[in-house]
């Protein structure tokens, strides 16, 4: 059987990656999955590698699944309010479906 939850998706600045997992971990998250990204979007091509400073990624995916709908908003809350405003990102919400809802 499987069971409703949220996954979050954040796509940011890989600078950000540890602040943003501290955040949703205090704000209950109990793991993440996280993936270096490239892409382009209003601001452009987004790779270090076009810049030359020898890497390839310079943005990070990271996911959180939640099954419980008040931890995915404060996640929302805290990246949007402390890192948007400073850094570029998106972030986005996935209706999912999970089996062992005790993992999340």
């Amino acid at each position: 059987m499987l069971n409703k939850a949220k996954k979050v998706v954040v796509v940011t600045e890989k600078i950000l990656l540890d602040k943003v997992v501290t955040l949703a971990m205090a704000a209950g998250a109990t793991g993440y999955t996280a993936v270096y990204a490239n892409g382009q979007g209003h601001r452009g091509v987004r790779s270090d590698a076009l810049s030359g400073h020898g890497e390839i990624f310079s943005n990070v995916k990271i996911e959180f699944i939640t099954a419980r709908p008040e931890v995915a908003q404060k996640i929302i809350d805290g990246v949007v309010s402390t890192y948007f405003g400073n850094y570029s990102g998106i972030l986005y919400v996935e209706d999912v479906e999970v089996a062992r809802t005790s993992q999340f």
